[in-house]
């Protein structure tokens, strides 16, 4: 993070009943991201983009008909226009 504020968001776990903690930055207000691996049945997703290539595990491997990004699939803060 090289500026603003840090958000925070705090959860209590389902299972565990452990507090959570979450911080996160607003680069992209309005804009929400989740990963596919997240949902316990992800097939009912159409994946169409793959961010952080770069950082993945070597295992890891992109469907074949999506587009994959070393980096960020996302512009960067700078160029989001807001309306």
């Amino acid at each position: 993070m090289l500026r603003g504020e840090v958000s925070t968001y705090e959860h209590r776990s389902d299972e565990s009943h452990r507090w959570l903690r979450f911080e996160f930055c607003q680069a992209l207000p309005g804009v929400r991201a989740v990963g596919l691996g997240t949902f316990d049945d992800p097939k009912w997703l159409k994946l169409n983009r793959f961010g952080w290539y770069r950082s993945g595990h070597s295992w890891v491997k992109p469907p074949p008909d999506v587009e994959v990004f070393e980096k960020s699939s996302l512009p960067p803060p700078n160029s989001v226009r807001r309306t």
